[in-house]
């Protein structure tokens, strides 16, 4: 019998826990719940009173599952944890909705979908009804169509005798069919002014809220990046792949830069365009080819590195860390540090080191991936046995800096990974925990 991972046991465990101490209903895509998810996470509906109330017991629950909390996210509408199990890297992504709402507009209240919830195959769901108005409103209040891949729900909704009486009720609106041939601007008209005849200080509050946790979460990050960096022939490659698709649990597309946003152009074609350069060097199989640079041209290059590394932190990464997301370097500044071969930047370690602490914006983990010299030309050949050693010198100088992990590849590729994931589900779970305060 094949045995049972650790996040279908999760889910089975959660959803007897929220069946015996809230009322919350699953908002879509609950068909197979809870043996099976066919989505990347579970969207819930819950009123805001009962989430709070629920929320120390359900972290507690979270622990003793065997999980950690490695992302959390709140706004005025959505509490997010993604949770992962050290155990056998289960990803389990919990989205608790508060409301149906859009940049602090009310479009359904959280009781309003409770109030018609349906038990089925052990766990709360919404209606019919509820299950696409949730996501077709909040489509349509943000000027986009609704998704060819939902038009079995609208298609079966359509046929409801119930259907013309929720959106009466919820919305004002006489049928479904007046619903869906509204234009964006008419359906935002409805809802504003239905929200400020239902009660206008409420709505006020609702929307300032909105405005807090809108500013609150753009200047916050509630995702991270992963660095990684070593020797060549140390895997990166292989434990970057592997590891990537244990995030596809949850990230559909996982961000992957190598060695640098690359918002400014590779220096030599920048120099060549200009005119100072004549000939460009595009050997990029042979990245240890070159020879030893001087003090000045390895500064000049280091600021020109550092640059793009500003500019592409505040124009790309920033933006997927707000939104939650895990982003992946194969190389980062750190190698720079490490390998100041392969960047033609010969300055000593210890000043980039402090350079890249003053200059460069960091990542919350900078994996220091390496292993014998022995082990590294097994597997290929790129450098020799000095340069090999040279490289862990200055890897075993990082090791105990903040946010840097040393980790031995020398067994398999998904030992090297359930290592690194099990010291960032470790170290997010307290992070996160902080937050929940």
């Amino acid at each position: 019998m094949k045995k049972m991972s650790c996040g279908i046991h999760f889910q089975i465990e959660l959803f007897q826990f929220l069946n015996d101490h809230a009322k919350y209903a699953v908002l879509r895509n609950f068909a197979g719940l809870p043996e099976k998810n066919e989505s990347r996470d579970i969207d819930f509906i819950i009123e805001e009173a009962d989430y709070y109330a629920l929320q120390d017991s359900l972290v507690r629950k979270i622990e003793e599952l065997g999980f950690n909390i490695v992302i959390f996210y709140r706004s005025e509408r959505l509490i997010t944890f993604v949770c992962g199990s050290k155990e056998d890297l289960s990803l389990v992504q919990l989205d608790f909705f508060l409301s149906c709402s859009v940049k602090g507009l009310l479009l359904i209240p959280a009781k309003a979908m409770l109030e018609t919830r349906e038990y089925e195959n052990g766990i709360w769901h919404v209606s019919k009804e509820f299950e696409f108005l949730d996501k077709y409103s909040y489509l349509k209040a943000t000027g986009h169509e609704y998704p060819d891949k939902y038009q079995n729900v609208y298609e079966e909704v359509s046929k409801s005798n119930k259907i013309d009486e929720v959106v009466q009720d919820v919305f004002g609106i006489d049928s479904l069919e007046s619903l869906v041939q509204m234009s964006y601007h008419d359906f935002k008209t409805i809802i504003v002014k239905r929200n400020v005849k239902n009660n206008i200080l409420k709505s006020l509050c609702f929307f300032l809220n909105f405005i807090k946790w809108h500013i609150s979460n753009r200047l916050s990050c509630h995702g991270f990046a992963i660095g990684f960096t070593g020797p060549d022939g140390s895997g990166k490659t292989t434990v970057i792949t592997d590891l990537i698709k244990v995030l596809n649990q949850i990230q559909r597309n996982v961000p992957l830069y190598h060695f640098r946003p690359t918002i400014l152009g590779n220096m030599g074609d920048v120099a060549h365009g200009v005119g100072l350069k004549k000939d460009v060097d595009h050997q990029w199989d042979k990245p240890h080819r070159g020879g030893k640079t001087g003090k000045f041209s390895s500064f000049i290059r280091l600021c020109y590195y550092t640059t793009d590394y500003i500019i592409g932190y505040w124009a790309q990464i920033r933006m997927f860390l707000s939104n939650r997301m895990i982003v992946i370097f194969d190389r980062y500044y750190t190698d720079i540090i490490a390998d100041s071969r392969r960047s033609k930047i010969n300055l000593s370690h210890k000043f980039l080191y402090f350079f890249g602490k003053l200059f460069v914006p960091s990542l919350k983990y900078n994996i220091l991936l390496t292993a014998s010299s022995k082990s590294i030309l097994a597997r290929k050949r790129e450098l020799d046995k000095e340069s090999i050693d040279e490289i862990n010198r200055k890897l075993d100088f990082l090791k105990s800096k903040k946010d840097y992990y040393l980790v031995l590849n020398e067994s398999t590729p998904q030992d090297a990974v359930k290592n690194i994931l099990t010291q960032i589900f470790e170290k997010q779970h307290q992070i996160n925990k902080r937050r929940l305060k």
